[in-house]
């Protein structure tokens, strides 16, 4: 058939249906389990209806359209949403399709006016023409079970922290690696106890190029590459990065971790250029904390909304309309695997008509850096009304101070709430100075910027100090720090000097 057989098929059966059609004519008491067959059955055909898996289309004062069934608007209902998938309802349909052929089966038996070896001879001959209709492949593929002694003969190595499976991001592989732990016995960098492992994709991504010394960071002492499963990049890479594997054959290629005291270094892995239709991961390795700085351009024909997100969470956002330069510097922590995301809203849709166009955003000459910030420890300075200054950067570039700043809110914010950065003279009277807002925010967010500020021409030589606040408008009620007693607006992110 082409598809998922656990959930993109079912079948009823001529005899079972035949069975049923007996059930419902003769036995009343099967009748509400037929009308509920009927409902499973129209919900499990999901949202569309489908003829040979393809939407039945119609065309309607020349626009084109697709025939919607009652799971397009029940299948976000609770409880219903708890089934996931329209496949679920089939459930439900074997159980009632069951019990109907059991009355039908019933009927029939009794009407049979055979001797009873006979009648029992006439049931096995139908249960095992049900069994031979509801095949739907044969014969059943198999694997092979045995493994090589290279791979069981891991489980007496002492010097082993963890195996590290490739490909990580092919689902039946990783349950493959699950069945290969049974024979090495030791621990996989890439476990998992439900469907997919929780190890994140920036980890399995960045340990996929074998970088031995990340590898050795990372506790991986052993990789194994399932040959089946790749097309020859990921043995290739093994090689270049690991040397000659310690076995090989048809199905695995064993290799050694090197032993390492070198400390990794930064990696990362950006995206190349193309259009964003839904999302675009790039992924790095922090090897102390410090800062991601993100850059790329993107492009639009029209204003498209773009949201970062940083490990999931959602920290900036841009209305892209033409090309668009981009330009952030995102917290990063040490040793962690970050995953940062372009994510388009709304997203293109999965599905449209080619007379439709889903307006795209093009990405360009992405590319991620590291710096370490000094000192390492965030800041950590709350406001009393649910702001804090997570972690703060001065850099002073040309004549232009550049502040990188990481906020959090446990309070929700509006655009009344304005953000200001100020250069102050030893007199304490601003120079130059950005007040503006922010957007608007709900409780428990978090929000990246990067704020440039262009300083006089004419400024006289001396040291500057640059800070940030808070105030309410229209009131300029300024946001007392929760220090103490008193109400001190703002905070030191650090000191230019002009010469």
């Amino acid at each position: 058939l082409g598809v998922n057989l656990d959930e993109g098929a079912a079948y009823l059966g001529v005899i079972t249906a035949a069975l049923i059609i007996v059930a419902l004519i003769a036995r009343r008491e099967s009748r509400p389990f037929g009308w509920l067959a009927l409902l499973a059955y129209g919900l499990a055909l999901g949202p569309l209806l489908k003829v040979f898996d393809q939407p039945v289309a119609f065309t309607l004062d020349g626009y084109a359209s697709f025939i919607t069934l009652p799971s397009a608007a029940l299948a976000d209902i609770p409880p219903l949403n708890v089934a996931r998938t329209p496949a679920r309802f089939n459930f439900t349909l074997a159980l009632t399709a069951a019990i109907m052929a059991g009355y039908g089966a019933a009927v029939l038996m009794r009407r049979l006016t055979l001797l009873a070896p006979i009648r029992l001879a006439v049931a096995l001959i139908a249960i095992a023409l049900i069994a031979f209709e509801y095949q739907t492949f044969f014969p059943l593929p198999t694997a092979p079970a045995d493994l090589p002694p290279a791979i069981t003969q891991i489980s007496q190595r002492d010097d082993v922290r963890a195996v590290f499976n490739a490909p990580a991001d092919n689902l039946v592989a990783a349950k493959e690696a699950l069945y290969l732990q049974t024979a090495h016995q030791q621990p996989l960098i890439a476990g998992q106890d439900t469907r997919a492992t929780p190890v994140s994709a920036a980890t399995l991504t960045l340990l996929a190029t074998f970088d031995p010394v990340l590898l050795h960071q990372a506790g991986a002492d052993v990789v194994i590459i399932q040959r089946v499963y790749d097309n020859g990049s990921l043995e290739t890479r093994a090689r270049d990065q690991l040397g000659d594997p310690v076995y090989v054959d048809d199905r695995f290629a064993l290799f050694d971790v090197p032993i390492t005291d070198a400390a990794p270094a930064f990696a990362a892995i950006t995206a190349p250029d193309d259009a964003i239709t839904t999302v675009r991961d790039l992924y790095a390795y922090a090897p102390a904390s410090g800062w991601l700085n993100f850059s790329a351009t993107l492009d639009a024909d029209d204003a498209r909304l773009v949201t970062l997100l940083l490990d999931g969470a959602p920290v900036h956002q841009w209305t892209v309309s033409g090309a668009t330069n981009v330009d952030l510097a995102l917290p990063a922590d040490a040793g962690v695997f970050h995953t940062i995301t372009l994510a388009l809203d709304p997203p293109c849709p999965a599905h449209f008509h080619p007379s439709l166009t889903c307006r795209t955003v093009d990405l360009t000459d992405a590319a991620l850096t590291f710096t370490e910030s000094v000192p390492a420890e965030p800041i950590n300075l709350a406001w009393r009304r649910g702001v804090t200054l997570e972690r703060g950067a001065l850099t002073h570039i040309d004549n232009a101070p550049r502040v990188d700043l990481v906020w959090t809110f446990a309070e929700a914010r509006t655009t009344n709430d304005i953000r200001y950065v100020h250069v102050l003279n030893a007199d304490n009277a601003p120079i130059a100075q950005i007040d503006a807002p922010i957007g608007d925010f709900a409780a428990n967010t978090r929000w990246v910027e990067r704020v440039s500020i262009d300083l006089p021409a004419d400024l006289p030589a001396g040291e500057y100090r640059v800070v940030v606040g808070w105030y309410e408008y229209p009131s300029i009620t300024n946001f007392c720090l929760d220090t103490g007693d008193g109400c001190d607006p703002v905070v030191v992110i650090g000191v230019i000097t002009v010469d």
